[in-house]
Order: structure tokens, then C-alpha cells, then sequence
């Protein structure tokens, strides 16, 4: 498809399109080292702006400068031109600085997304089993049914004595009850999450 095609185009394209960029960044940072180059950043180049330090002098320089321009040179037409020029290079050189971070961006989540190895993490993720629907509790017989009254507990059908609760469910049972289904069975008689013995808690009520 086209769309193969482009990306493939774009594969091999990448590295040297990403060599001759950072060669380029290269060989201008090394240019400004040397003092050959007034900017360390083609980008910085083509928007026109370099980072030097500004003293004093050149403070009163400008001063001088700003207070010998007339209004008419201030507005006048190769003026506003040459600043209009400035502002649609600067805004080009953004334009492709972010347009050039956001290929590579692109570019690289392209090869993770079409790599072998996260084809095959998909593959065997999707050719796992699906697992099957839980079994509700209370279609097995001898299982505990959540009682009318909220005192009786759910495995005696009783008034519960000593409320005791699972923390792993939140359901409160008799201590005697639930301490010898989850000794036997490891897990709540009523939802079936795994439950130890650590997990009783004692509950004591106001009127005890």
C-alpha cells in the first residue's frame, strides 16, 4: 500500500537525513567555538538572533543609536520590510525545528510499532486463552447466602456472636464461623477472594 511505501521511504531516508542535520549542528557549534561563526545554532542563524553579552557600553551605544533615528527611518518601507523578513525566517526556523523533532518523534514510534519484538509481545499477548466467567458461589451447594437481617451471620443463619470481618470482602460473619471456614477453605465463603487468617478483624460494637 501507499502507506507502506511512504513509511519505508521515510525508514530509509532517516539516517541520513538525521546525519547531515546533526553534522550540520555540529559543524557550527565547532565554527563558534573557533570564533569562525557568530551563532552556535543554525536555527539561531537563520532566525537572525545571536547570544552575546551586553555591557554597559553597548547599553548607551543603542541609547545613542534609538535617540539619532528619526520616525521616518523608524517606519520607513526597507525598514519594515527587513523586519517583516526577519520575522518570517524566525518563524520558518521554528517551524522547522518543531516540524523536525516531531518526524523523529514519529519516525521512532513507527519502528517500535512495526518492530519484530513488539509484534510478537502483541501476537502472544492476543493469542492468549480468554479466561472464562466467574462462577457465582451461591449456585454451589453448601455455600453461604447473605442472610435478610443484617445481625445474622451469613454461614450459621444465626445471630452472629463475636462479629467478626473479613478484610479482604468487608462481610462480617461469627468469629467462630469465619475462623474455621477460612482455616479450612483459605478464601471468603461469600465471594471467594483468598483469605488467611491474618485477615480476620474483631469488631467490637457499642454495647459490648
Amino acid at each position: 500500500s501507499s502507506w507502506k511505501r511512504f513509511y519505508r521511504a521515510f525508514l530509509a531516508a532517516y539516517p541520513y537525513v538525521n546525519m547531515t542535520w546533526e553534522g550540520w549542528f555540529l559543524i557550527q557549534q565547532l565554527c563558534y567555538i573557533l570564533g569562525k561563526a557568530e551563532h552556535h545554532s543554525p536555527m539561531l542563524k537563520l532566525a537572525g538572533v545571536r547570544l552575546v553579552r551586553l555591557t554597559a557600553e553597548d547599553v548607551q551605544a543603542l541609547e545613542k543609536k534609538w535617540a539619532e533615528t528619526t520616525p521616518s527611518q523608524t517606519h520607513s518601507f526597507p525598514s519594515r520590510l527587513q523586519s517583516a523578513l526577519r520575522r518570517a525566517l524566525g518563524g520558518v526556523a521554528f517551524s522547522l525545528s518543531t516540524g523536525l523533532s516531531v518526524s523523529v518523534f514519529f519516525l521512532q514510534f513507527l519502528d517500535w510499532w512495526y518492530s519484530s519484538e513488539n509484534q510478537e509481545t502483541i501476537k502472544a499477548l492476543t493469542a492468549l486463552p480468554t479466561p472464562p466467567p466467574p462462577v457465582h458461589l451461591e449456585q454451589e451447594p453448601g455455600s453461604a447466602l447473605l442472610p435478610g437481617l443484617k445481625s445474622v451471620c451469613p454461614l450459621c443463619r444465626r445471630v452472629r456472636v463475636n462479629a467478626t470481618a473479613l478484610a479482604t470482602s468487608g462481610f462480617v460473619l461469627c468469629y467462630r464461623c469465619a475462623y474455621g471456614y477460612v482455616k479450612a477453605h483459605q478464601r471468603c465463603p461469600l465471594t471467594g477472594y483468598a483469605t488467611e487468617l491474618q485477615h480476620l478483624v474483631k469488631l467490637y460494637s457499642p454495647e459490648s
